[in-house]
């Protein structure tokens, strides 16, 4: 009787520690807390992301319905033009990524100026469960930002 309940005291133990580690890799892939990126005003249009950085158009992300997203790219805009742009999706809960979009970031316009000068992609994709998603943009192989948002 009391090598089962050693027994049983041990694997309670091991099972502790197993999801204690589960727990602590993910905190890690996640950070201990997400939140939506700010919203901000550009020209018309409602912004989400880093003003002068990296923005996404402010639209409804919903749980697996496709929608198009429109992206701007301030720093250093026209070197922008041409080059490979992908989105990868990263879920705050599971910490798991998805490739979500793959294409190109689109043509310069030399007509706009002063701070409107944004390079700018669109990608369609849908995000396969609720909650928050890091939405990561690559351009040409290298993170140049990343937005939090909210799906519901």
């Amino acid at each position: 009787m009391i090598k089962k309940l050693a027994a049983f005291g041990g694997l309670m133990i091991l099972l502790s520690i197993g999801l204690w580690y589960s727990e602590h890799q993910l905190s890690q892939t996640r950070g201990s807390y997400w939140e939506a990126s700010p919203a901000f005003s550009y020209f018309s249009m409602t912004l989400r992301g880093e003003e002068g950085q990296l923005a996404i158009v402010d639209a409804p992300f919903n749980v697996k319905q496709q929608e198009r997203y429109s992206w701007f790219f301030w720093k250093d805009p026209q070197s922008m033009f041409g080059k490979t742009f992908q989105v990868n999706g990263i879920n705050w809960k599971s910490g798991k990524s998805h490739l979500l979009y793959e294409g190109a970031i689109g043509v310069p316009n030399r007509n706009i100026g002063g701070v409107s000068r944004a390079a700018r992609a669109f990608s369609t994709f849908s995000l396969p469960t609720k909650g928050l998603w890091k939405l990561e943009a690559v351009v040409d192989g290298k993170l140049v930002g990343s937005i939090v948002v909210e799906v519901k």
